[in-house]
């Protein structure tokens, strides 16, 4: 158990070394932010995964997250992680349209994995 636990503390490290979005030491308090344009979503998207997985690392150190909900919190932000970059990609290709539409299963992956968190 406590090998999975490290192992999965050490994905989610190496995994936040990628973004370079300032990240929140209040994890845990909820801001209303506005974003207008694609671009803001994007990197508010990126800035949101990293709290998200902080918050899933520290609900799991403290015992208050299973490693199996854990381990699906990293999953849903890789996979929402892997859909802003081609959302970022879509934009860079001036299709903006297409890139909404994956900001919108972005949303719908990190509510899941933020349900996940709150739910324990």
């Amino acid at each position: 158990m406590k090998f999975g636990i490290v192992m999965f503390l050490a994905a989610m490290g190496l995994s936040g070394c990628a973004s370079v979005t300032p990240q929140s030491n209040t994890a845990n308090q909820t801001q209303t932010v506005q974003v207008n344009s694609v671009d803001q979503q994007i990197a508010f998207g990126y800035g949101a995964i990293s709290t998200i997985r902080m918050t899933a690392a520290n609900a799991l150190q403290g015992g208050t997250l299973s490693l199996q909900d854990a381990q699906n919190v990293l999953s849903y932000t890789d996979q929402a992680r892997t859909l802003l970059d081609q959302a970022r990609a879509a934009l860079g290709q001036g299709q903006a349209v297409q890139a909404q539409t994956l900001l919108t299963s972005v949303t719908s992956l990190l509510t899941e994995a933020k349900s996940l968190i709150g739910a324990k």
